[in-house]
Order: structure tokens, then C-alpha cells, then sequence
């Protein structure tokens, strides 16, 4: 007896799927997402026309179907694609024109596109992907309660040039700030994440396991770049060769930025996420 594999695809995966997708279809490109408006507010104000297409078959005799591929590989994200109704019945029906190496291809060079089209999106401020102070005075007046050296500036800039190891502590703060522009999303994102979590809250979320949950092989690209410039302490927290109690840390002058944030009800993600670095000004 043959045994049938049945369609199932978990909200982790459709969620991934719709998000590669940008609202288009994988192969021929156009719009399968349609804003409308909503007359009632329990209603999504859209409606699709998307369909979910399997490159390797899902059963005996469906088009591409490979008898070596693990049933529990067909219905995960790296097989399937997001495809409007007149293209998903095109890839089943002239499954001999369609081959899976060159639907693997297709889908793979969509979706770096989209990624990429996603990440210029979230990088795009008014300037350089940033938005400069103009004085950072606020941020100078919040040094300036524990710093005595602090009050006789009147721009943030003139930390630089105070030759004094009074200030080095407000120096680096500020290089963090700054350092943000060259961080990639991804690191920012993580960075965002951390910032955030409450060490008596979130233990797990500060450990190895749950990193390595997150980010898998990707897991030093993401959060090395944090620790060289400084943003979070992993000299304890060692990849895949850890104590089960090590713990991710933020360092004191990143903690003291995130209280600043926290005392002046500015968001994390307006730092973090859009740069926008007036919010240190008066």
C-alpha cells in the first residue's frame, strides 16, 4: 500500500513562505496581494490570490515527484513556492517543462531579491541610511549628572576632543551609538532582541541554546560583530563550547544608552532599528 502524504504546512512556514514572496508571484511576478478597505476592524484589509506549489512532488505520480526525497522535507519552506493560481496549475500540468533544478533556481534567485529589496527598505532613513544629531545635548546633559567634565560641552562632538580619562566611558558611549552604522540588520536586530530582554525574565534567551535555536549556522556572522565593537560581553559564552549557566551580557556603556532610552520613553527600534539619532538632541 502506497502511503499518502497529505498537504500541512505549519504558521512558522506559511509566514516565511508569504514574506519571500513580497506579495508577488515566484514566476511570473505579479501582484497576488490586493489592499482593499475594510469595512469592519476583526477584517484583513487585503485579499490574495496566492497559492502554495510544491517543487518536488508531494505523492507518486505528482509532477516532479523524486522517491528519494524524505516526506518530511515536501512540505517545508525550501519546497514550495508562493505562485498565483495560472502558474501553479502551469508547473504541475507541463511538469516535463518545468524541471526542479530550474524551479529551485527561480525560487532561490526571488527571494534574494525580495530579501535584498527588504534590507534596503529597512536601512533607508533621510541620510545615509541615518538620521545625524544635531547637538546630542540631551544625551550630554544625561552624561553630565554623573560626569563633572560633561557640563562645559555644548555639542556631543566635543567629547572628542577632551583629552581626559574622566570621559572615556561617555566616549565609548557615544562610539556605540555611531557604530550602529555599520552594523547589517540582521546584527541590529539581534541587538534590538538583547536590549530588551530582563535578565530575570529571559534567562534562556541569553544562553547558547537558545542563539543557536535562532540563528543556527549563522549564529557568529550575527552576534561576532556585536562583541568587537563592543556591545555585548561573550568572553564566558563560548560557540558551541559553553557552560549550560554562561549567559550573554550587555557591557556597561551599551546598558547606560538602553537606561537613557528607557528614562526618556524612547523606543529601542528608534535607536536600533531607524538610527535616528535626534532623539539625543533637546
Amino acid at each position: 500500500m502506497i502511503k499518502i502524504n497529505k498537504r500541512y504546512y505549519t504558521q512558522n512556514t506559511i509566514k516565511t513562505l508569504m514574506l519571500l514572496s513580497g506579495g508577488r508571484c515566484e514566476l511570473c511576478q505579479k501582484q497576488i496581494i490586493f489592499p482593499y478597505k475594510s469595512t469592519s476592524k476583526n477584517d484583513p484589509a487585503y485579499n490574495n490570490i496566492c497559492e502554495i506549489a510544491h517543487i518536488f512532488g508531494l505523492n507518486p505520480g505528482s509532477a516532479r515527484y523524486d522517491v528519494n526525497k524524505g516526506a518530511e522535507t515536501l512540505n517545508e519552506p525550501n519546497n514550495l513556492m508562493i505562485l498565483c493560481p495560472n502558474c501553479h496549475k502551469q508547473i504541475d500540468k507541463l511538469d516535463g517543462k518545468y524541471k526542479a533544478a530550474d524551479l529551485i533556481a527561480k525560487k532561490t534567485n526571488f527571494e534574494n531579491e525580495t530579501i535584498q529589496s527588504i534590507v534596503n527598505m529597512v536601512n533607508k532613513t533621510n541620510i545615509g541610511g541615518h538620521i545625524t544629531y544635531k547637538n546630542g545635548m540631551k544625551l550630554l546633559k544625561y552624561f553630565s549628572k554623573e560626569n563633572d567634565y560633561i557640563p562645559s560641552l555644548n555639542n556631543l562632538d566635543d567629547l572628542d576632543t577632551v583629552i581626559n580619562v574622566d570621559v572615556s566611558f561617555e566616549c565609548l558611549s557615544k562610539r556605540l551609538i555611531l557604530t550602529l552604522n555599520d552594523l547589517n540588520i540582521d546584527s541590529r536586530t539581534a541587538l534590538l532582541i538583547i536590549s530588551k530582554l530582563d535578565p530575570n525574565q529571559d534567562e534562556y534567551r541569553t544562553t547558547y541554546a537558545y542563539w543557536d535555536s535562532a540563528y543556527g549556522n549563522n549564529i557568529k556572522q550575527v552576534l561576532e560583530p556585536l562583541s568587537i565593537n563592543h556591545y555585548i560581553d561573550l568572553d564566558d559564552w563560548k560557540y558551541g563550547d559553553c557552560e549550560s549557566d554562561d549567559k550573554l551580557e550587555v557591557v556597561p556603556e551599551w546598558a547606560y544608552i538602553i537606561s537613557f532610552l528607557s528614562q526618556n520613553k524612547i523606543p529601542l527600534e528608534k535607536l536600533i532599528i531607524q538610527r535616528d539619532y535626534t532623539i539625543f538632541d533637546e
